[in-house]
């Protein structure tokens, strides 16, 4: 059973107020270097037939606060999402994927095949290390 996103938001979250998410010109801070207002942004997530949407969700959740991008996409929506989004996470990549297999443990996203897999792949390639880097410890 999956836990409601509502619950989840009330009670541990602490967002950026709406009115502080934009500078002047109505752009939001994790969209400092894009021409695009919040309204805009927020469009542009609810039409599942664009072709920016992964990098736009992928762009919120490396450059927003966790909890303001929490306001925008769900967990479940993340979750179903990965694949698509993952590639977009940069260096805060390990940081979202353990934050989900933390809420697929706590009962907050329900377990998709996508996302282990995903996941997975992930996590051997940093125990492996990159080529001329040091391996990371990963237990």
């Amino acid at each position: 059973m999956v836990r409601e996103k509502s619950w989840y938001s009330s009670t541990v979250l602490a967002p950026t107020p709406r009115d502080l998410l934009t500078d002047p010109q109505g752009r939001p801070y994790f969209l400092w270097d894009m021409e695009l207002t919040l309204d805009e942004f927020e469009r542009a997530l609810t039409d599942r037939d664009s072709s920016t949407r992964a990098y736009l969700i992928g762009k919120l959740m490396r450059q927003a606060k966790p909890d303001d991008a929490l306001q925008f996409v769900s967990p479940q929506q993340i979750a179903d999402e990965w694949p698509s989004i993952e590639r977009y996470l940069g260096k805060s990549r390990p940081f979202w994927a353990w934050l989900l297999e933390q809420w697929e443990r706590l009962g907050y996203v329900t377990n998709h095949p996508d996302f282990a897999a995903s996941r997975d792949i992930g996590l051997t390639r940093r125990r492996e290390g990159a080529k001329g880097k040091r391996p990371l410890n990963v237990e």
